[in-house]
């Protein structure tokens, strides 16, 4: 793959700006926009109805050059694992496609988001390839890679919590033991077990903190992240 075209976010927008029928006052009031909220110009343009998802993601691949990212068949996955946090995927709009080496491809809604890049190359210890994809093509991928599982602990978690909270509330221990017991965190428990029998693990690591719990299975002798219960 060859390396994308060095350009920054300022030259990148003022090439997507040349490209505008509109007025340079109009222009001006586009710019002052995409500053208050803080987003990418691109995406300000689609939100205006001045460029489609799918005209800004040719733009990233024409002036940038970064290849487009063609998303595989459903239920097809190409990346073992959880190299990244769902919550960051989904913010970031970013999810793995490949891994090769000592390389990871990811497809990118924004692929001058740089310091979404630099995250990716420091939690995995990778050199990162960008694809440019529509935000609609990541966010389909992310879902249908990641999202049914995680969604599954996200609504047991949620059992379990409320039912915690309750008894909790009624501050009897034996109500207490009782929750622990009941079906929400043997399912979670379970769920947990299922997936490392799938992946293959010998091992399972759980890290207790404060407020979340790390889980790691251990799978060809290396230890990998798995989306976590929050």
């Amino acid at each position: 793959m060859d390396d994308p075209v060095p350009i920054s976010r300022r030259s990148f927008n003022e090439r997507l700006l040349g490209n505008l029928p509109s007025p340079p006052a109009e222009r001006e009031q586009l710019q002052e926009l995409a500053r208050k909220e803080g987003a990418a110009f691109g995406r300000v343009l689609v939100s205006r109805g001045l460029l489609t998802l799918e005209g800004l993601r040719r733009a990233y691949e024409e002036m940038c050059g970064f290849p487009a990212f063609l998303p595989e068949p459903e239920g097809q996955r190409s990346v073992p694992g959880e190299l990244l946090p769902l919550s960051f995927m989904r913010a970031r709009l970013v999810v793995p496609v490949q891994v090769s080496d000592g390389t990871l491809t990811v497809a990118m809604a924004d692929p001058l988001d740089v310091d979404a890049r630099e995250a990716v190359a420091r939690a995995t210890g990778k050199r990162v390839e960008v694809l440019a994809g529509t935000e609609e093509q990541v966010r389909e991928a992310i879902e249908k890679a990641y999202g049914e599982s995680a969604s599954s602990m996200e609504r047991i978690v949620e059992q379990v919590s409320e039912e915690a909270t309750e008894s909790a509330a009624d501050e009897k221990v034996e109500q207490l033991i009782g929750v622990a017991s009941e079906a929400p965190i043997i399912r979670l428990v379970n769920f947990i077990m299922a997936r490392a029998i799938e992946r293959g693990a010998s091992d399972i690591h759980m890290e207790p903190y404060e407020k979340a719990l790390r889980i790691r299975y251990r799978i060809d002798g290396v230890l990998e992240d798995v989306e976590s219960p929050p």
